[in-house]
């Protein structure tokens, strides 16, 4: 069924340029026609020629820009995505920013936290009932035992309900152990746009 959609879409839009072109020639002949006698040229006959090529030039006008103004969005995507600036690349703060604008997109209320004196929270951010305390970690190597400590500390210290880390690398063992016994959770930027999903189960 959308094959042929698609088809009739092309054979209309074929049928369309097809008329133009037609109308296009039969203004160009009878002007330059009538220019050079070959047929009588009265006053309706000119006004019809003159109204046919400047009509179809309007259309094919209108159409090119509206070509033209397709290319230009598609142009600003595509460079808009290579743009974008990948998390490694971030600075620590650029990628906290990051990680609290991805919430934000995703229906939280987030805020990152003053550089100095955090308490081990970078972001904090807010659903529902949820209040949630994130520690960013913008590292090549594993994320450790650290930074899981430092979230929990945060979160008694904010009243929060929950916890985690984020990071762009994975985690040791060792993290991942303390993070299952204090219930922080252990996650990857990619995976807060549906955060508020894993929440729910």
């Amino acid at each position: 069924m959308g094959r042929r959609k698609v088809l009739r879409k092309k054979e209309q839009e074929g049928l369309f340029t097809l008329i133009v072109a037609v109308l296009l020639l039969w203004g160009g002949m009878r002007l330059v026609m009538g220019a050079f006698g070959y047929v009588e040229t009265h006053a309706w006959v000119r006004v019809a020629a003159i109204g046919t090529v400047v009509g179809a030039i309007v259309v094919l006008g209108i159409a090119g820009l509206l070509v033209l103004l397709d290319a230009l969005t598609k142009y600003r995507s595509r460079t808009a995505a290579r743009s974008i600036v990948a998390p490694l690349e971030m600075t620590p703060t650029d990628y906290e920013q990051y990680c609290a604008g991805l919430l934000e997109r995703a229906g939280w209320k987030a805020m990152t936290t003053a550089a100095n004196g955090d308490q081990g929270a970078d972001v904090i951010a807010e659903l529902d009932s949820v209040k949630l305390v994130i520690q960013c970690k913008r590292y090549v190597q594993p994320v450790g035992n650290k930074a899981v400590q430092e979230v929990i500390a945060a979160k008694v210290y904010y009243g929060a309900s929950m916890a985690a880390v984020v990071a762009t690398a994975p985690y040791t063992q060792s993290a991942i152990a303390l993070a299952k016994k204090s219930h922080v959770l252990l996650l990857s930027h990619v995976d807060l746009p549906q955060l508020h999903k894993v929440l729910l189960h």
